[in-house]
């Protein structure tokens, strides 16, 4: 029996039993620690999620709004950290909200389109997608590719799966925080945030910053007093705006407290702001947002929520922040401000109208969240080469990138389950600012795009979800909150979803369009025609980067300029794959225009110079050169001449590289700009200027008797050049020069006295002006003439020395060596170079100043050490100045 028994004791145990008892084990080891923790997070976990919460908003918005990926992934850790002290401590009911569902769901269809499906899925559900796909790989010489995601940018897509998750999961604290502290807990955080972020931008602009922090130099040049953590004016005002409203409510709900006033004080500072950011949307959203406020109070008089002495002090109250940021708005008050708001541009609201076209053709299932920018070049038409990187209205950019019926279920959801009763706004003063925040900043981004920045959504869901939670707890009970339900498989399941999609975004996210841009024009910089080989390792980020970002226009457009630079490389299918993309980028066609020229198609290469001079006013100088110098005759410049001002400005340039011999073409071509352009001024003044040279060298056509015809023909230009150049002077020099040819010098030299001076910085006039003054008998206009020049040149160093140099040359030729000398002794004091200290030797030797010509040739031979007649001069400077020593001797 024993041995039985001892063998029936050394028999295994099954697997399972033992996996579970090691995990019972393993869990009592754990459970001290955990059970510290735990408690110490139920004892202080309001005041631990408050904190993180305040912290989350701030930092969010600080670090550039979050629009980083790298600070987008600090703040969704800093997210995932919040989220897990709100569901320790968090009531059942506010587990899982119906709002922060639609944002999982979201969040998860964005990861869903990025996800690569088969070749014939994708183009059974989504064939303008695939065939996007197709033309990528085309450009390579590849084969379609056999998986393909339905987003055209699924590392965009995948990062803004993350932003849902960090939503959702932010909209869950800030209604834990709801619940026990109430919706001026929140309205506080976002409040305090936006203070910070308006004191923040404002000492920027104060100092001048060009850098934000000293450290980060935004991509897009930015107002000085909008340059802070947010950059764009549209953003910083409507996070304001949120704050603005935030703090109203707060303001109203304080009784007759006194630190109402320093609230009242910080929300109309805001206000100020937020207006003098000159964003138009934003000033429109926050007079709106007064409204739906002054509306909400009423409302709640109207329920019997409030008393009338609490609606009168509210109205009141909001009457004084109004009229104290009016006050701060009319002291910053200025003229770039005022033309800034009452700018009558309205190219934004042509996007609209523009992404008509996207949203039918991917109407199903969108083009994929953040794929926007790199589609959309497509359907834009305007001209230039502007980048859109949202459509200006989060209605529009739902439906291109997730597609119309996702969008549409998505913002129903959205706007069911926050509708102002589910908010509080007829319950407390407090929640009726945040609704008046919310219906402001929606407004605001009908027009603009600050919903796109996480920053800005962090604030508005805090505070939201603050008020969601509020009135949730207010609803069926009469004291306290709900007791805390104990962690469950949902926390960690909820946390282990955040961090997972911010390691995926981290992984997948980590090249977006704009930085990638960046890079791979650095790395076509770095490409040499003489150094074979040097084109590998653009052609291998070509490929990834074309891969990643299937529909963009830029990478082929980079793939064409890199070809024209290798031998044996061919430019024309990189270029029609980016013309496919963006059949209106003015560059590509110039490129093309190239690219047919060397393929001897001259003529084909007219008509994409017309294009080009069409869509991108800042190539047609180029086009205008490009075209007059492969033309062999006017009907064949004619083919690359547009209708309009386009036209005109391409015939101008046209004209540049002719020399004084050619003046009869040059007025032709700029007589027919006039005829494409009648009120073209470089039009009307280049006929001035020409006939000015021909009646000057009495060249044709202004030959002999023709003279007197031409100086009348120029001033009749003048006169019409006088009308269109408002608020300038460059008829002064032309009315000048005609005086000139007339002989009446003492006339021009008062009108460039005058004119001038009425415009600083226009060195051609004041030259002439001295040239002028020169011809008169008179030093001291002379030496006003002179001064007038140094004066309006010496905006910088470097051409502060260029006005030295032509002032000395100018006074050598005139025989005034000592007078040049001194201007020499500028030019190398302003910018020393070996050229200038050679010309202040050789005036320095014909004055006997022969210590200075010696030190002078000593410091050019410094920098011109192989300049062959340095050291002859330097030879005879040191014999003349020996001979002089000799002389004084007794």
């Amino acid at each position: 029996m024993e041995n039985s028994g001892s063998e029936a004791a050394s028999e295994p145990r099954p697997r399972g039993e033992r996996r579970r008892r090691r995990r019972r084990r393993e869990r009592g080891r754990n459970l001290g620690r955990r059970t510290q923790l735990g408690r110490l997070v139920d004892e202080h976990g309001q005041t631990y999620l408050l904190v993180a919460t305040a912290l989350l908003v701030s930092l969010s918005v600080l670090a550039i709004g979050s629009v980083h990926v790298t600070t987008l992934l600090v703040v969704s850790i800093l997210g995932a950290g919040v989220l897990a002290i709100a569901l320790r401590i968090a009531p059942g009911a506010v587990k899982a909200p119906l709002p922060a569902v639609v944002m999982v769901g979201l969040a998860f269809y964005c990861f869903l389109q990025s996800i690569p499906l088969p070749a014939a899925v994708l183009g059974a559900i989504a064939p303008e997608n695939a065939e996007i796909w197709r033309g990528s790989t085309r450009v390579l010489g590849e084969a379609s590719p056999s998986w393909m995601s339905i987003s055209l940018d699924p590392g965009a897509s995948t990062v803004e799966g993350l932003k849902w998750f960090l939503y959702a999961a932010v909209f869950v604290s800030a209604a834990t925080l709801g619940v026990y502290k109430g919706p001026r807990s929140v309205a506080m955080i976002v409040y305090v945030s936006a203070l910070l972020a308006a004191a923040v931008t404002m000492m920027h602009g104060a100092a001048g910053a060009e850098k934000v922090f000293g450290v980060y130099s935004p991509r897009y040049e930015s107002a000085r007093w909008s340059l802070g953590p947010l950059i764009n004016p549209n953003n910083l005002a409507g996070y304001l705006n949120l704050g603005a409203m935030c703090g109203l409510g707060l303001m109203h709900s304080m009784g007759r407290s006194a630190t109402r006033y320093l609230v009242l004080l910080g929300s109309a500072s805001l206000m100020a702001v937020a207006f003098i950011s000159a964003s138009r949307g934003g000033v429109l959203a926050l007079v709106v947002g007064i409204l739906i406020l002054v509306v909400l109070t009423y409302a709640q008089r109207r329920l019997r929520r409030v008393s009338a002495r609490v609606a009168r002090d509210a109205t009141w109250l909001l009457a004084a922040t109004v009229l104290v940021g009016a006050t701060f708005v009319y002291l910053g008050l200025n003229d770039a401000l005022v033309k800034e708001l009452w700018d009558e541009r309205i190219d934004k609201l042509l996007l609209f109208d523009w992404s008509k076209p996207m949203v039918a053709d991917f109407w199903t299932f969108g083009v994929g969240r953040g794929a926007f920018q790199t589609v959309f070049s497509f359907y834009r038409q305007g001209g230039g080469y502007i980048i859109y990187s949202h459509p200006e209205n989060f209605v529009v950019a739902w439906a291109a990138e997730w597609g119309v019926v996702i969008a549409a279920c998505a913002l129903s959801a959205l706007v069911w389950s926050l509708r102002p009763r589910k908010l509080g706004a007829y319950d407390s003063l407090t929640s009726a600012g945040i609704v008046a925040g919310l219906g402001a900043l929606l407004l605001q981004n009908l027009f603009d795009l600050s919903l796109e920045v996480p920053g800005v959504v962090i604030a508005l869901l805090v505070a939201v979800g603050g008020a969601w939670g509020a009135k949730k707890a207010s609803i069926g009970r009469s004291n306290d909150p709900p007791p805390p339900e104990p962690s469950s498989r949902f926390t960690s399941l909820a946390i282990a979803g955040l961090v997972f999609a911010a390691v995926l975004a981290g992984v997948r996210g980590g090249h977006p369009v704009d930085a990638e841009r960046e890079e791979m024009h650095a790395a076509l910089s770095a490409i040499r025609p003489d150094r074979p080989g040097s084109d590998v390792y653009f052609r291998k980020r070509l490929r990834e980067a074309i891969h990643r970002h299937p529909a963009d226009a830029y990478f082929p457009f980079l793939g064409a300029l890199a070809a024209f630079q290798s031998p044996g490389q061919d430019a024309m299918p990189f270029l029609q794959r980016a013309l496919e993309r963006d059949p209106l980028n003015g560059k590509v066609h110039l490129a093309v225009a190239v690219a047919l020229v060397r393929r001897g198609a001259r003529l084909q290469a007219m008509a994409h110079l017309r294009r080009a001079a069409e869509y991108d006013s800042s190539i047609r100088r180029a086009v205008g050169l490009r075209a007059a110098s492969l033309a062999e005759d006017e009907t064949e410049l004619m083919r690359a001449v547009p209708e309009g001002l386009a036209g005109a400005e391409v015939l101008v340039a046209s004209t540049h590289g002719l020399g004084p011999d050619r003046i009869p073409l040059r007025l032709a071509r700029l007589h027919e700009a006039l005829r494409k352009y009648p009120d073209y001024l470089p039009a009307r003044a280049g006929i001035a200027g020409a006939l000015l040279r021909a009646a000057e060298a009495e060249t044709a056509p202004c030959e002999a008797e023709e003279r007197a015809r031409c100086l009348e023909q120029a001033e009749e230009n003048i006169v019409v050049v006088k009308r269109l150049s408002v608020g300038s002077n460059s008829h002064v020099l032309l009315s000048a020069r005609r005086l000139i040819l007339m002989g009446s010098i003492g006339e021009a030299e008062e009108m460039l006295a005058r004119g001038c001076n009425q415009r600083r910085g226009n060195v051609q006039c004041h030259r002439l002006w001295v040239q002028t003054a020169a011809k008169l008998d008179d030093d001291k206009k002379l030496q006003t003439a002179m001064d007038s020049l140094m004066t309006s040149g010496c905006s910088t160093a470097e051409k502060c020395a260029t006005m030295a140099m032509w002032m000395g040359n100018f006074m050598a030729t005139r025989g005034d060596d000592r007078a040049a000398l001194s201007y020499f002794d500028r030019a190398v004091r302003e910018r020393p170079t070996g050229a200038r200290w050679k010309r202040l030797a050789e005036v320095a030797m014909r004055v006997g100043a022969y210590s200075k010509a010696r030190y002078a040739l000593e410091r050019a031979s410094r920098g011109s050490k192989n300049d062959p007649t340095l050291k002859p001069l330097l030879d005879a400077v040191r014999r003349h100045e020996q001979k002089s020593l000799i002389e004084k001797l007794p």
